[in-house]
């Protein structure tokens, strides 16, 4: 079956979901930082790490793929990653 997952995202997360699951959105919901994705529940699972920094830190890792940028308050502005 095809639905639509949500996760908290922390600032570095393993996350276990369906293989070639489709990260869709990246939002604020109430003080949280939340991701929406696309699942076949049908499908084998794996882990898949990712990575939130905030404008102006150290970017400390290699092979990241840009997901989306959530701006939580005026001055705090998170961007989240996926390692590959």
């Amino acid at each position: 079956m095809i639905t639509i997952w949500k996760t908290a995202l922390h600032p570095d997360c393993q996350i276990k979901m369906p293989v070639d699951a489709q990260i869709l959105s990246v939002g604020k919901q109430g003080d949280g930082l939340c991701m929406w994705y696309l699942v076949d529940t049908d499908g084998q699972d794996e882990y898949r790490r990712f990575i939130v920094y905030g404008t102006g830190h150290d970017i400390d890792e290699r092979g990241l793929e840009y997901i989306d940028t959530v701006m939580m308050e005026e001055f705090l502005v998170f961007h989240v990653f996926e390692k590959v």
